[in-house]
């Protein structure tokens, strides 16, 4: 098989046209591709006349430390929630259950609900 100019065989029976070249089916040629004329490439901002508002900084680092001092917060309260719900269960745990009458056996029973409602896949179920 005999490819056109400009172009390269592979695959030992196909031929493609070079880089920046286009394959014409009428005459089965290979052309250079340049009808759009050169390329520009530009992003359209100048950056020499780019400028911020004011004088100040780039960035307001008093908000930023709002938000992590929140942030911070947040999780600290997040942590003293974890360990007061894990001394309940241990206090329910360790409670007597009382012949199965007592407060702190139903409200580990109720406990021991929840896990029934919302796993997936129970030995129960």
């Amino acid at each position: 098989m005999q490819c056109p100019s400009n172009s390269f065989r592979y695959n030992a029976t196909q031929c493609e046209c070079n880089p920046g070249y286009l394959f014409n089916f009428t005459s089965r040629i290979c052309y250079l591709f340049d009808e759009w004329g050169p390329v520009e490439s530009d992003s359209g901002v100048d950056y020499r006349s780019l400028s911020f508002p004011g004088s100040g900084a780039l960035f307001d680092f008093d908000s930023i430390r709002r938000l992590t001092q929140s942030q911070a917060v947040f999780l600290e309260a997040t942590l003293i929630m974890l360990l007061s719900w894990l001394c309940f269960c241990f206090f329910a745990r360790c409670a007597p259950l009382g012949d199965g009458r007592s407060i702190w056996f139903k409200i580990r029973w109720w406990i021991s609900r929840l896990d029934i409602c919302f796993a997936s896949r129970h030995w129960l179920v």
